[in-house]
């Protein structure tokens, strides 16, 4: 796994999808990660900070910061474009520093 990489849940029994924003060394670290959920949209009306098209169309929410197991992970969907993944690190970086 790295940063960028959407997964589906594999920890519930919901549909849920993530987007793994930790780095490289807490991956090496140790077996958890840190994800945000990447929720659904359905056009281009909601203008959201960190919009992603591939592999789902939806976007990252880092105002709901999740560390899980990496065996929390299931399928992986895919590969979010590095921008949007950039801004909800960097989100997450100005609300803790």
């Amino acid at each position: 796994m790295r940063r960028g990489g959407v997964y589906k849940r594999a920890d519930v029994t919901h549909y849920a999808i993530v987007c793994v924003i930790s780095n490289d060394i807490l991956h090496a670290a140790g077996p958890h990660v840190i994800v945000v959920p990447v929720f659904p949209v359905a056009d281009d009306i909601h203008a959201t900070q960190a919009l992603i098209s591939v592999p789902v169309r939806g976007f990252l929410t880092p105002n709901m910061v999740h560390w899980l197991p990496a065996s929390a992970l299931g399928e992986h969907l895919g590969d979010a474009a590095g921008e949007a993944v950039d801004a909800a690190v960097r989100t997450v970086v100005a609300c803790i520093s």
